[in-house]
């Protein structure tokens, strides 16, 4: 009975510190972005009629935006100036679970045609920060 509690407070311990850890993470990209600093979110990008995800870096600097990708062996080197948000894909869609199981995807539209973005979902509010949308909210 004393090695079960024993095991329930050793994964308790590292649940909490594994959660403080993703928070102060959270909390410092925030602060630098507030701040006008450069982040980097790790995700992946493809265009939608391909198979072949991309993986790189979104880097998001004072209002400017900037695709790096980790391999020059990848199909999308280099992400239009003109790429907009169209819709948030919701968490575990096809389209994404298939690069991540917690991934979430924005589907975007370029001049290039609509190209799909997965990132996890603490970050993808970043993301949706820097690029505009197409979707414009009704004002009155």
């Amino acid at each position: 009975m004393n090695e079960l509690i024993a095991t329930a407070g050793v994964f308790s311990a590292g649940a909490t510190i594994g959660a403080m850890l993703v928070s102060h993470r959270q909390q410092k990209l925030s602060a630098h972005l507030i701040d006008g600093r450069r982040i980097r979110i790790p995700c992946t990008a493809k265009l939608r009629h391909t198979s072949r995800w991309t993986a790189g870096r979104f880097v998001i600097e004072a209002g400017t935006w900037e695709w790096q990708p980790r391999s020059p062996k990848g199909e999308l080197q280099t992400l239009p100036p003109d790429l907009t948000m169209a819709a948030v894909l919701p968490q575990g869609s096809p389209e994404t679970r298939k690069r991540h199981l917690h991934a979430m995807g924005m589907e975007c539209t370029s001049s290039q045609g609509d190209i799909l973005i997965a990132v996890l979902p603490g970050q993808i509010a970043y993301l949706a920060m820097a690029l505009p949308s197409t979707t414009r909210p009704d004002v009155e």
